[in-house]
């Protein structure tokens, strides 16, 4: 194996080989801005329950509210402070944790936060996505179509939400390095159009979905989401992004047609996940309502 590859395992898909691998964050660089989902697209308003986390006055990476008191981001982004952002770029609240669980082995970690700090959540759901085009979202630079069509080039306007679209067309066993083995992650290609030069299909669906793009790193912890009976949960937390011909020396050497991008797949750590970050059930929540209700009418009819 030559100096950089990386073997990862592929759950039901033999061995995949990646050449160049590159984590989607820089948590020992606080203060390099997070980068995020591309193709250069208008700022996000819609997903507010995506932010970015990080140390005082640094953001590392991105996000995902999951519960009252919940975020989940990636293990290999730093910090214990929530920014977030109604209009995708000026910040609106900071928050900080109280305390940070990190996964074992996965590229995964949860920040807990006082009880009732957020307001609304994203909720993982759990099972088989493959196929499933999933909604990424993250913060900062993006990046724009070359002149020769054969790709992307990244470029500045950093720490902005943005969205984008890609296909979750198989799921491989992550060594990433840095105590993150066997970390179970979902994967994309990027697909170029019919024609374009240097198109090619690495991984499965092989034409490009609408506003189809991937992510940069920096945009570690940001959300894969899929829309599920009308909410928007959580499939995926941004991980890695891998460059196919192994060129390296630049960002732009992922950005070519073909190359992949992977968000650790949460239905295989559920477990863990709901286990360090409960949230109500809506019939219980319902229960506790007529609970109240109930005692505001007894105490009515006392008086």
């Amino acid at each position: 194996m030559k100096a950089g590859e990386r073997l990862f395992n592929c759950i039901g898909f033999g061995v995949l080989k990646l050449k160049r691998i590159l984590v989607l964050a820089f948590a020992t660089l606080a203060a390099v801005p997070a980068l995020a989902t591309y193709p250069n697209q208008t700022l996000d308003t819609f997903f507010t329950r995506v932010g970015m986390v990080g140390t005082p006055g640094f953001t590392n990476g991105s996000g995902t509210i999951i519960s009252p008191n919940h975020v989940l981001t990636a293990k290999h982004v730093g910090g214990q402070r929530f920014y977030m952002s109604n209009d995708g770029i000026n910040i609106t609240t900071i928050v900080d944790a109280v305390s940070r669980v990190n996964h074992g082995n996965a590229d995964l970690a949860i920040l807990t936060f006082a009880p009732h700090t957020f307001a609304s959540w994203y909720r993982p759901i759990y099972g088989y996505q493959i196929g499933q085009t999933a909604t990424m979202v993250g913060f900062g630079v993006t990046a724009t179509l070359r002149a020769n069509g054969t790709g992307y080039n990244e470029i500045g306007l950093g720490q902005r939400r943005r969205v984008s679209h890609n296909v979750a067309d198989t799921r491989v066993s992550a060594t990433l390095g840095g105590g993150i083995t066997n970390s179970i992650s979902l994967m994309y290609d990027l697909d170029g159009a019919a024609g374009v030069p240097g198109d090619r299909n690495t991984l499965g669906s092989g034409d490009p979905v609408a506003d189809e793009g991937g992510v940069l790193p920096g945009d570690s912890g940001g959300s894969w989401l899929i829309n599920s009976g009308g909410n928007w949960r959580l499939i995926g937390v941004n991980s890695f992004i891998n460059d196919v011909d192994g060129i390296g020396g630049s960002t732009n050497n992922f950005l070519d047609w073909g190359d992949q991008g992977g968000a650790v797949d949460v239905n295989e750590y559920s477990a863990w996940i709901e286990a360090n970050a409960p949230v109500p059930e809506p019939a219980s929540m319902i229960a506790l309502g007529l609970g109240v209700a109930a005692l505001a009418a007894r105490r009515r009819k006392k008086a």
